[in-house]
C-alpha cells in the first residue's frame, strides 16, 4: 500500500507516517516545512520519502504526487492533514490569516483531491482521507473561520464520497477533539476534555484505510455527545458549553505560549 500525507513532518501527520510505515506501507511525507520535513524522513525511516509541499499550490501538489507514483509505482492512499488553526475573537482576525485558513484547510483538500482521484482510480482500497475536526460540528466562539474550514471539510468529503463512487475511490472524514499537537497550544482545555495524542488519530486514520469507514469520531464517544447536544434548545445548548468552558477556550488563550505557532505559521 502507498500513502501520501500532506502536512507530514510533526503532529498528526509524523504520528500517521510512523504507524502506517511500521504496518508496511510506503509513505510518501510532504510538509512546506523542510527542516521539519527532514527530520520527519529519519524517524519514519525505511523506504518513505519526503518532498517539500506547499498544498496552496497546484504545481508544488502534483509533483509530490507524482514523485510518490515514481519512487513506489502507484498511490492507493492520500491522506490530506495539512492545516493551521489562528484562534481568538474574530474582530481581531485579519483578512490574510483568514485567507490563509481557508487556502490551506480547504483548498488544499481541494487541490489534493482532484489531483489524486485520477492516480487512485482502479487502484484496490482506493481512498482519500481528510482530516476535519470536532470543530465543524459544534463550533464555538473563537474558532469562526476555522470552523468554518473543517465544516467545509467535511461537506467536501461527503460530495465527493458520492461523487467518486462509480470511479472505486473512497472518502473518510476524520473528526478528532482536542490533539496535543502545536494546534492547542495556550488554549484552555475545557473541563471533561482529555485532550488525545496524535497516536489516536493515527489509530483512526489507519482503521479507515483498512475497514473503509466513511467517517470516525475520535474518540467515538464525540458522536452521541454531539448528537445529543445538538438537539436541545439554543439557550441549553450554549449553557453546556459555558459550563464546561469551550466558550472561552479559544477566547482566553496564552497568546506568549502560542506566539511561536502562530508566528510559523503567518510566515507560510
Amino acid at each position: 500500500m502507498v500513502v501520501a500525507i500532506t502536512g507530514a513532518a510533526r503532529g498528526i501527520g509524523l504520528a500517521t507516517a510512523k504507524r502506517l510505515a511500521a504496518s508496511g506501507a510506503r509513505v510518501a511525507l510532504g510538509d512546506i516545512d523542510e527542516a521539519a520535513l527532514s527530520q520527519a524522513q529519519r524517524e519514519v525511516g525505511g523506504t518513505a520519502i519526503a518532498r517539500r509541499l506547499d498544498v496552496r499550490d497546484e504545481q508544488s501538489f502534483a509533483e509530490f504526487l507524482q514523485a510518490t507514483v515514481d519512487e513506489f509505482g502507484g498511490l492507493d492512499v492520500l491522506v490530506n492533514n495539512a492545516g493551521i488553526m489562528p484562534v481568538g475573537p474574530l474582530l481581531e482576525e485579519s483578512g490574510d490569516v483568514a485567507r490563509r485558513m481557508f487556502d490551506i484547510n480547504v483548498h488544499g483538500v481541494l487541490i489534493g483531491t482532484k489531483l489524486a482521484v485520477p492516480l487512485l482510480t482502479g487502484r484496490a482500497g482506493a481512498r482519500v482521507v481528510n482530516l476535519a475536526s470536532y470543530a465543524g460540528k459544534l463550533p464555538v466562539p473563537g474558532q469562526v473561520s476555522y470552523a468554518g474550514t473543517k465544516a467545509a471539510v467535511l461537506a467536501i468529503t461527503d460530495a465527493a464520497r458520492w461523487e467518486f463512487e462509480s470511479q472505486g475511490v473512497g472518502f473518510t472524514a476524520i473528526i478528532p477533539t482536542f490533539t496535543k499537537t502545536e494546534l492547542i497550544t495556550g488554549t484552555t482545555t475545557p473541563k471533561s476534555v482529555v485532550p488525545i495524542e496524535p497516536d489516536d488519530v493515527a489509530r483512526a486514520i489507519q482503521r479507515a484505510i483498512e475497514n473503509g469507514d466513511d467517517e470516525i469520531y475520535v474518540p467515538k464517544a464525540l458522536k452521541p455527545f454531539g448528537r445529543a447536544l445538538g438537539m436541545l434548545p439554543r439557550r441549553w445548548h450554549n449553557a453546556i458549553h459555558r459550563r464546561l468552558g469551550t466558550d472561552r477556550a479559544f477566547i482566553d488563550v496564552d497568546r506568549e505560549s502560542r506566539k511561536a505557532y502562530r508566528d510559523r505559521t503567518e510566515t507560510l
